[in-house]
């Protein structure tokens, strides 16, 4: 059975302990690891992490011997398995009008409206995986992860759409895709 967000936040838990984990060891072990998020960590790797973890919350990850792609791989794993997606699917019409307004500020204070719609907890975690990923990009000439490649591989996994069709597929991918672009460069603006 999938676990909802609110599952892993218990009690005084602000983050879910294990997305908290992962981020801390990507950003002391990786970030300038070319394709963080784009290169997919080992299956088997992946698998032994998260079983691991659930079995011992205080897993040191140094010890299991594997590499910031399957970290990596891991967090987006994470957030696939939840039972909503981060950002509800109830919201994505609204992200999708809000991408579309032309006049930069007007965009982004639309937006900023939608994401202040979010549960509490699911604001707290966006803006915990926003920040990190703003300074995966701060490595970029290293790393090649600009906000654009970090969009195109975190869009999926953080607003998990349900399409009726390709057509609607096609047409929303790229305003969603720019949502998260758009997040992860003015996270600041945002959160703070």
């Amino acid at each position: 059975m999938k676990m909802s967000l609110d599952d892993y936040l218990q009690g005084d838990a602000i983050l879910p302990m294990f997305v908290e984990k992962c981020i801390v060891y990507i950003e002391e072990n990786g970030l300038g690891s070319e394709g963080l998020y784009r290169v997919p960590g080992n299956k088997a790797h992946v698998e032994l992490l998260l079983q691991k973890f659930n079995e011992d919350h205080t897993l040191v990850f140094t010890d299991l011997e594997i590499s910031v792609n399957d970290v990596a791989t891991a967090v987006k794993t994470f957030f696939r398995e939840l039972q909503e997606p981060l950002i509800p699917n109830k919201l994505n019409n609204e992200f999708i009008s809000a991408a579309g307004i032309h006049d930069k500020t007007r965009r982004l204070q639309a937006l900023r409206e939608v994401l202040q719609k979010l549960p509490a907890g699911n604001y707290r975690v966006l803006k915990f995986i926003a920040t990190h990923l703003n300074k995966v990009t701060t490595l970029s000439d290293v790393n090649c992860m600009t906000s654009t490649n970090l969009a195109i591989c975190w869009w999926p996994t953080l607003l998990r759409p349900e399409f009726a069709s390709l057509t609607d597929m096609a047409s929303s991918a790229g305003s969603l895709q720019a949502v998260v672009q758009t997040i992860i460069d003015h996270h600041g603006f945002f959160f703070e």
